[in-house]
């Protein structure tokens, strides 16, 4: 043991590590000292309570809890409920209930005096219904809702020869005019703002007039009309190979937004007149004239309606 210690202490000094060992040793031997030390001392006295007497006015009363009657909480402090069944508010919300009409005030009846403009002063009578009954409360007619579906777009235009033009009534897209054996006119449709028609026309024809055509005048492919008193007539003049020429005037009257249903119906109705038309015109001009029948060309009038 002795040994031991020795070469300890020897390695200690060789290595300069013997003053951090002296500290080590000291502090062993210190903190037993200062903990027997710390035990030993007596602890303070306990300064003894103020008598009632002195504390006079300042002293507070003391409330000491009366343990022996205290009871635990039970369920019979709290309100009883379904727990299936939803709050009232839940319930309200989910079906709220209808709220009456207002009423309106019944006028009064009476008179009253107005009052003058000098001082503002007036004075009044009347006299109240004492029957209680209220004014009954007139229900708005309801607005017709809107047709449903796709559009199409119709135009009634009048054309013809200058002088003896007609009306066309809802000509329909890709329809000819004047007639199907002599196209000179094709309506190809309306603008998205469905105030300008667009006409195909027949490359034949030099337009002037009020109307815009594209690409020139002098090469009119198409067409465009407005629904406008300055804009909505053009005159179109046809000019063949031995000089001669004729003229026609295009007016647009109306531009109409229909149903394509309605469409179909009407363009029915409309064949079925074309086709009338076209028997009466051929039976007119295979019938030769007497002195008591006057052709049917000859008793159209301008600006006949068709």
């Amino acid at each position: 043991m002795n040994k031991l210690i020795l070469e300890l202490w020897h390695d200690l000094r060789a290595k300069r590590l013997w003053p951090v060992a002296a500290l080590l040793v000291a502090a062993l031997v210190a903190v037993p000292v200062m903990l027997k030390k710390n035990s030993s001392t007596p602890p303070a006295p306990t300064p003894p309570a103020a008598s009632a007497s002195s504390a006079g006015d300042n002293s507070k009363a003391v409330v000491v809890a009366d343990t022996g009657t205290a009871q635990g909480s039970t369920l019979g402090v709290f309100n009883k409920k379904d727990p299936f069944k939803p709050d009232k508010a839940v319930l309200s919300a989910a079906h709220p209930k209808p709220t009456p009409a207002p009423k309106s005030p019944s006028q009064p009846a009476g008179g009253g005096s107005t009052p003058s403009g000098g001082n503002g002063s007036g004075s009044g009578s009347g006299s109240g219904n004492g029957n209680g009954g209220g004014v009954p409360v007139t229900p708005q007619p309801t607005k017709p809702q809107a047709p449903k579906g796709p559009f199409a777009y119709t135009v009634d235009v009048k054309f013809g020869k200058r002088g003896e033009t007609r009306v066309h009534h809802d000509v329909q897209k890709l329809d000819v005019l004047p007639n199907q054996n002599n196209p000179l006119l094709v309506f190809l449709g309306v603008n998205t703002a469905g105030d300008t028609a667009v006409f195909l026309t027949d490359t034949s024809l030099k337009a002037a007039g009020e109307g815009t055509c594209k690409p020139n005048g002098d090469t009119c492919s198409f067409l465009y009309l407005k629904l406008d008193k300055n804009s909505n007539t053009e005159d179109l003049s046809e000019v063949v190979a031995d000089g001669s020429g004729t003229e026609y005037t295009l007016t647009l009257l109306a531009i109409h937004k229909v149903l394509v249903s309605e469409l179909a119906k009407g363009a029915k109705k409309a064949a079925a007149a074309a086709r009338a038309e076209a028997r009466r015109a051929h039976i007119e001009k295979h019938k030769s004239p007497t002195a008591f029948h006057v052709p049917l060309s000859a008793q159209l009038t301008p600006d006949t309606v068709g």
